[in-house]
């Protein structure tokens, strides 16, 4: 009986959402310059707002975070659409969310961003760099261009 309850408090919480438009993530991958990749693994660099580190991780339906990057800071309300539960506080949150991947990883420290993920995403795209020179993406389309952002090669 007192499991029954404490799963419908923790399925009640899901009532608040945020807008559509705030977004959870601090890195905002279009602004990230790709320096190498292959496959599903790729390292980039910010060339402006790169103060801190955050990271993200995520694995089926649980998600973790961290932020240590100048931001308003991670609370149990500042879900997204298809976040269940979250628990927050201060610069650390855990999610219980709709899995969109099996697994990936955003690490951010300063300039350099490091991401993996399986399947690739918008986030973490399938890319195929090396040296900044980008060879080619996921759809099997070819680019050559040097010193993009991943903005830049979406569709």
């Amino acid at each position: 009986m007192i499991k029954s309850l404490i799963i419908v408090f923790f399925l009640s919480i899901d009532v608040y959402r945020m807008s559509d438009d705030y977004r959870l993530d601090v890195i905002d991958e279009d602004n990230i310059y790709i320096c190498c990749g292959l496959g599903c693994i790729n390292i980039g660099y910010l060339a402006e707002g790169c103060h801190g580190c955050s990271m993200k991780n995520e694995c089926c339906c649980f998600m973790h975070e961290f932020c240590f990057v100048q931001r308003d800071w991670l609370t149990c309300c500042d879900k997204l659409p298809g976040h269940h539960i979250r628990v927050g506080c201060m610069c650390d949150a855990c999610t219980i969310k709709v899995p969109s991947v099996c697994c990936k990883n955003q690490c951010h420290c300063m300039c350099l961003i490091c991401a993996c993920g399986f399947p690739p995403d918008n986030e973490v795209p399938c890319i195929a760099a090396c040296c900044t020179i980008v060879c080619g993406k996921m759809e099997w389309k070819l680019i050559f261009k040097n010193c993009v952002k991943f903005g830049e090669i979406k569709d």
